[in-house]
């Protein structure tokens, strides 16, 4: 079982069961513009609409909880804003909101591996391939300066593999260091002697680990090394009855994250897409006739 920075008591304690991905301090990690401003408690990624000199607001990634009150107040405080998005932590029902100038709507199923829902049922493909990498990876604690080290080197190497220099998904070194100073962030790694073949980080709330980033090295994509992580992860979740929370796939619909998500969790919940409009008047005046992305004046990368 691997070690994690901070024990699930604390860690509920200091969160009070509020996402932290919600915190500015989470939110700094990212190389964008961010405002916290009074009254709302969760971080805004300011962004600006080309050529039109105006703003609007998005709630960090990947997700955050929030409640009325502070949508209230993210609609009131934010007043010079064209709009604000963003995505809600997975939940079973429909987040309650009586507020008029927002709308949540169903946004995509998140996969979850709930311990108490039982164990999961690899594949007899899963399961040699399990064996396999188990013969070249051994989890080990990788939760150092010098594991966050190894994981934006294994971050680095994706951002090439995937052609990614430069995009929304390259986040550079300093995300990563500012990651490692979070308390509420543990970090995953299975190595050999030659070096890590694949490492995961999350957030720990409570009796959940949400994680946010999964890199596998090019050592590891030929030799498995992504299920023998997988296995660690879920075995460290039975052991401490922590529930896992994997993440969505990609709008591109990725097929391997897909089977790789499925492949690892024994249930889904839905997230959730807050949309709000501050200034009606000026977002039909920017919208694209018949575009379903919101805000309707960008459209998905």
């Amino acid at each position: 079982m691997l070690p994690i920075k901070e024990s699930v008591e604390v860690i509920k304690s200091s969160c009070g069961l509020r996402l932290p991905y919600r915190s500015h301090e989470y939110a700094l990690s990212y190389s964008a513009t961010i405002e916290s401003r009074s009254d709302v408690g969760v971080a805004l990624f300011m962004r600006d609409i080309e050529h039109v000199g105006l703003k609007d607001g998005c709630l960090p990634w990947p997700y955050v909880d929030i409640t009325e009150k502070e949508v209230e107040a993210l609609f009131h405080n934010f007043s010079d804003l064209v709009s604000i998005t963003g995505v809600l932590a997975p939940s079973l029902n429909q987040p309650l909101m009586s507020f008029d100038m927002a709308e949540i709507v169903p946004f995509k199923p998140h996969y979850i591996f709930d311990p108490e829902l039982g164990s999961i049922n690899l594949s007899r493909k899963s399961r040699s391939n399990l064996a396999s990498g188990g013969r070249v990876w051994k989890p080990f604690d990788a939760s150092s300066p010098e594991g966050w080290i190894a994981f934006t080197a294994l971050y680095n190497e994706l951002v090439k593999r995937r052609n990614l220099i430069g995009g929304t998904f390259d986040y550079g070194s300093k995300h990563f260091y500012k990651l490692s100073k979070l308390p509420w962030m543990t970090i995953f790694g299975v190595r050999n002697d030659s070096g890590w073949g694949a490492m995961a980080c999350g957030a720990i709330c409570g009796s959940e680990l949400h994680l946010l980033h999964i890199v596998v090295g090019d050592d590891g994509l030929t030799s498995n090394a992504s299920y023998v992580l997988m296995d660690e992860i879920v075995r460290h979740c039975v052991v401490n009855n922590i529930k896992l929370f994997l993440g969505g796939v990609p709008g591109s619909g990725d097929e391997g994250v897909l089977r790789f998500k499925v492949r690892w969790s024994n249930t889904t919940l839905s997230s959730w897409l807050l949309k709000m409009v501050i200034q009606p008047e000026v977002y039909k005046t920017l919208a694209v006739p018949g575009n379903s992305f919101f805000p309707a004046y960008r459209f998905a990368n």
